[in-house]
């Protein structure tokens, strides 16, 4: 659990630097094209720098613990997906 939660925080680190450059970035963006274009460059940051994580973290763990991240992760993804849906 703490190398989750380790992980976790290391995910973060990752992408809060990447987010901010993006911001930087599109600090003058005012169209929803501009936007858009800004939010999908954030989105493929922050996707990259997770997936960094979870590949170094899953390479660290017992195979029995590699399918338990697995299988967290294959629930998150459709309750993001209905999180972000449903805020929207």
């Amino acid at each position: 659990m703490k190398r989750l939660l380790h992980a976790a925080g290391v995910a973060l680190l990752l992408i809060m630097p990447a987010a901010h450059a993006a911001a930087a970035d599109c600090a003058a963006a005012k169209t929803q094209a501009e936007l858009a274009t800004c939010t999908a460059k954030d989105a493929a940051s922050a996707d990259t720098a997770l997936n960094a994580v979870y590949k170094g973290l899953s390479g660290r763990l017992a195979p029995a613990d590699q399918q338990r991240l697995r299988d967290a992760q294959r629930a998150w993804i459709p309750f993001r997906d209905k999180e972000c849906a449903f805020r929207t």
